[in-house]
């Protein structure tokens, strides 16, 4: 979801995104832009960024980080919860 958040904010495609993109300069965010995505990041996943976080976060890998998460692995893990419990309902 995090670079769905960054493509509807940075007007990109998903597989533009990298973890190693500056939000700036690759991204070619200004301030406006910045702000709108740190409050989608904020509404979807519930969380306050401090005037510190914000100023440390300077890449797409960084919001990975701060959020404590990896889109792939993340996704790797719901693929995986998906098919045991496929396997599970078709046994039962």
């Amino acid at each position: 979801m995090i670079n769905n958040i960054i493509a509807k904010s940075f007007n990109l495609s998903i597989a533009e995104i990298s973890a190693e993109m500056h939000l700036i300069y690759d991204c070619m965010a200004d301030s406006l832009m910045l702000i709108d995505l740190f409050i989608e990041l904020e509404n979807y996943y519930q969380i306050n960024f401090t005037r510190k976080d914000i100023e440390n976060i300077e890449t797409v890998g960084d919001i990975y980080n701060f959020l404590g998460l990896s889109e792939l692995v993340l996704n790797k893990k719901i693929n995986y919860i998906s098919k045991y419990y496929m396997v599970y309902f078709f046994i039962c």
